[in-house]
């Protein structure tokens, strides 16, 4: 099992130098599908879509990151999920 929590662990710092708007968005539009019908989570995937967007997490500086095999650093960190877990 200490394998599994090593990986987990290793993975979780990995996302958490992702965007952290979309991770969290993304996070609550999984959990949504599993609550909910089909329908109510399309349409709060559609929802989290624009809520993403209006973030501008991704500009322009993090897209030539990405283009040029750097690690795009997020300048907008805003919680979106509870710590529950902790």
């Amino acid at each position: 099992m200490n394998e599994v929590d090593s990986e987990v662990d290793r993975l979780c710092e990995q996302l958490k130098i992702c965007a952290p708007v979309a991770w969290g968005y993304t996070k609550l539009a999984m959990n949504k599908v599993w609550e909910t019908d089909h329908r109510t989570g399309l349409d709060f995937e559609v929802e989290a879509w624009g809520m993403v967007n209006s973030e501008r997490e991704f500009n322009a500086e993090v897209f030539d990151d990405f283009l040029n095999g750097r690690q795009p650093k997020f300048k907008k960190r805003k919680k979106i999920t509870s710590d529950w877990h902790k």
